[in-house]
């Protein structure tokens, strides 16, 4: 019987996990997949916002306007053939709009708290690194278990180190690290001819170190503008609300 309410209970959170998340599936929210650190899968993102794009039975102009700018046949921006060049190939540097667009798009704010718990610890680390890399970041979380294992074992500083010693060679790291098969891997390989450890990082903590920074000023001073209109928008009916309350309260008030 616990068995059979385990899997119900389940059966039953998966199932809502499934429909509260199901909106990321559909445009306009699919296209912040083409923002994916994972080029295959930013890939795919566009070629499914595309392809609901093109199924969908409502009228151009009856989607949302993100879909209308990024996707809408004819639109000004001209994102919609750069995004068909990049689902088939392209690379997004090649793309200079598509590629601040998706700058803009990766500044969606979807943090979780456990991640907000680890950026804390992570950044307490690394207050002195203003350009941490991604294998830095790593340690930065993992240094509290580091000191317990030295804690533990005499022997562990001597064998950590060993271990790096013997695993310089960016061969040796893959073979560690399980990589040895990753697409991105032999696609580095077909370009450089070698391999150098900024790919197996790229590879293993699943980020764009090439595009994470780079200057993004010109799309932060646009996010700022937008946020500053809807900051405006926002007080605009608070203060009219406010004015129309007082006038009220003061038709309404009794004579004295």
């Amino acid at each position: 019987v616990v068995l059979q309410d385990w899997q119900s209970a389940r059966a039953s959170l998966d199932m809502e996990l499934q429909l509260k998340f199901a909106f990321w599936k559909c445009i306009p929210w699919r296209l912040a997949g083409i923002a994916d650190w994972d080029v295959d899968v930013a890939r795919k993102a566009a070629a499914d916002s595309l392809a609901q794009f093109a199924s969908s039975p409502l009228h151009e102009h009856s989607h949302h306007p993100l879909t209308v700018h990024m996707l809408g046949i004819g639109a000004k921006s001209g994102l919609r053939d750069q995004i068909i060049r990049f689902a088939s190939g392209s690379a997004l540097g090649n793309e200079k709009n598509l590629e601040q667009e998706v700058f803009r798009l990766r500044g969606i704010p979807l943090v979780e708290r456990s991640i907000e718990a680890k950026h804390a610890l992570a950044k307490k680390g690394l207050a002195g690194s203003p350009r941490p890399s991604p294998p830095l970041f790593s340690l930065a979380l993992r240094f509290p278990e580091i000191v317990d294992r030295m804690h533990s074992s005499p022997s562990f500083v001597e064998d950590l180190t060993a271990f790096f010693d013997s695993h310089r060679d960016p061969n040796l790291i893959v073979i560690a690290a399980g990589l040895a098969c990753h697409s991105s891997l032999n696609a580095f390989l077909s370009q450089t001819g070698t391999l150098k450890r900024r790919h197996i990082a790229l590879c293993m903590y699943h980020c764009d170190i090439d595009s994470m920074y780079l200057d993004h000023g010109a799309v932060r001073k646009q996010l700022d503008v937008i946020s500053r209109q809807k900051k405006t928008r926002l007080r605009r009916p608070r203060r009219h609300l406010h004015r129309h309350s007082r006038s009220r309260l003061w038709r309404t008030r009794p004579p004295s």
